[in-house]
């Protein structure tokens, strides 16, 4: 119950900030995307990872393959 009624008003907190950012910018602001680390997980898939050495480049084929296994076990 605690928990919901801080969600609720840091909500609120929230929409009075961006209404106030909104008018002070001029700029119609309907939509915010909040990037937010995820703390407290650990997620271990040895079939799915990536070993980086010295002379390892990553690039998007690396990211794709792994991609693709955790697709696959679903």
């Amino acid at each position: 119950m605690v928990k919901s009624m801080i969600s609720i008003l840091r909500n609120k907190q929230s929409k009075i900030q961006l209404k106030k950012a909104s008018i002070a910018s001029g700029v119609d602001i309907k939509e915010v995307f909040l990037k937010l680390p995820i703390v407290g997980t650990e997620v271990f898939d040895e079939s799915n990872e990536i070993e980086f050495y010295e002379d390892t480049e990553l690039n998007g084929t690396h990211i794709e393959h792994v991609l693709e296994g955790i697709r696959e076990k679903k």
